[in-house]
C-alpha cells in the first residue's frame, strides 16, 4: 500500500515554524467591507459619536460598494450620508497606514493586555486559571452532562468518587 507522510495540525509547534502577522483583507479599510464607518474612524470627525446612539455613518469610498445594503428604504432613516467619498478616502488612507504600523510586537502587547483584563475578570475564588487536572475534570464533567444525560445523582461508585474529588478541588479554589 502507498504510503502518506503525517500531517500536523499544529504547525505553530514546529522548531521552524515562523509565525505570520495578521494582515486584514479588507477591500475597504473605512469601513472594514461592512459599509459603516468604523466608530474609532467616525470619532475622528465627529468627536461625540455615539455607534449605539447616532445614525450609522454610511460609508462612500469610491469603489466600496459594501454601503449599498444600508441604502434600503427600511434604514434609509437611520443612515447618516454626510460623510462623502473624499471623507472616506481619507479614513481609508488613514486605516491602511495605522495597519501598516501593526508590528507583531504591537500583536503580542495587545495579547499581554487581554491576559491582564482576563485575569482581573476571573470569577474563580482563587483568581488564578485552570490547571490541567481542573481542566480534565471540567471537561469530563461536561462530557457527563452533555453526552450522557448524566444528573446530580451519582448512580455508580467510580461517578460517586469522582464527585468527591471535584468538590474537593472546587472547595480548594
Amino acid at each position: 500500500m502507498r504510503q502518506l507522510p503525517p500531517q500536523d495540525t499544529r504547525p505553530e509547534d514546529e522548531p521552524e515554524y515562523e509565525k505570520e502577522t495578521w494582515q486584514p483583507s479588507w477591500q475597504c479599510f473605512c469601513c472594514h467591507d461592512s459599509g459603516r464607518v468604523v466608530p474609532h474612524l467616525a470619532r475622528l470627525v465627529i468627536p461625540d459619536y455615539n455607534y449605539t446612539r447616532h445614525k450609522l455613518k454610511r460609508c462612500q469610498n469610491p469603489g466600496c460598494t459594501f454601503g449599498e445594503y444600508w441604502d434600503s428604504e427600511g434604514l434609509v432613516e437611520s443612515v447618516d450620508y454626510r460623510f462623502t467619498s473624499d471623507l472616506c478616502q481619507e479614513l481609508d488612507l488613514l486605516e491602511r497606514e495605522d495597519w501598516k504600523q501593526f508590528t507583531p510586537d504591537s500583536q503580542s502587547k495587545v495579547i499581554e493586555r487581554i491576559i491582564q483584563v482576563a485575569k482581573q475578570k476571573n470569577m474563580r475564588r482563587c483568581g488564578r486559571n485552570r490547571d490541567s487536572t481542573e481542566d480534565m475534570i471540567a471537561i469530563q464533567q461536561h462530557d457527563m452532562v452533555t453526552n450522557y444525560d448524566w444528573g446530580l445523582k451519582a448512580e455508580t461508585e467510580e461517578d460517586q468518587e469522582f464527585l468527591k474529588k471535584c468538590k474537593v478541588i472546587y472547595e480548594e479554589s
